[in-house]
């Protein structure tokens, strides 16, 4: 199956590739290809690996992710995306408890 036929099918509602990489522009001009620049977070790495700092802030991007799906939403006149709120919280409590 291809990425056009699935999406169709509604099993999923979007890629989100970085600009790290080339990609072909049939690729860039689908409607569920979220093309995501990521030359500032290299440059915080190199940043960081310069000073001898760790990498660890940087490893947990989900701040990053929500704000760039906000944008992305935004830029195409939706009020959120499915994926834009937050998950559901366990209550903490086992199975059986």
């Amino acid at each position: 199956m291809s990425l056009d036929a699935a999406y169709k099918k509604g099993l999923f509602y979007r890629i989100i590739g970085t600009n790290a990489i080339y990609h072909d522009e049939s690729l860039m001009n689908k409607e569920w290809f979220v093309s995501v620049n990521i030359a500032n977070l290299f440059s915080r790495i190199i940043s960081r690996l310069h000073h001898g700092r760790s990498l660890s802030p940087l490893l947990d991007n989900r701040k990053i992710i929500q704000r760039l799906l906000s944008q992305v939403a935004a830029e195409s006149g939706e009020d959120e995306l499915p994926f834009d709120r937050e998950p559901a919280r366990e209550s903490g409590k086992e199975k059986g408890d």
